[in-house]
């Protein structure tokens, strides 16, 4: 999946997992695969080569606002530059060399 194709509004991050050992950050999400849809579907988002994140969030904000969808917007990062998420309160940011999109299914 094309990360330029993927409309993250509206969105929900379910889950962030960052292993600075091994270079790599996993985020769980639910998005609409068209912005016509009314289903979501569930995605992961894997970053490769991880060479730097900046997560900052407020869990009770996102928690509120998981309903309706905790994620405004993001911005992919043309390669090595920086992909941007941003939370209904909050911002994370994942410089990699690689970007991942596979969609899971529950």
């Amino acid at each position: 999946m094309d990360p330029f194709s993927l409309e993250l509004h509206d969105a929900r991050l379910l889950d962030v997992n960052l292993d600075p050992v091994h270079g790599h950050a996993t985020l769980m999400i639910e998005a609409y695969e068209e912005p016509s849809s009314s289903m979501r579907i569930r995605l992961k988002i894997r970053f490769e080569q991880v060479k730097s994140a900046n997560i900052s969030l407020d869990s009770a904000a996102l928690m509120s606002n998981f309903k309706a969808g905790n994620i405004s917007y993001w911005h992919p990062g043309v390669l090595p530059e920086a992909t941007h998420l941003y939370l209904s309160d909050g911002y994370i940011a994942i410089s990699s060399g690689a970007i991942f999109i596979t969609q899971v299914n529950i």
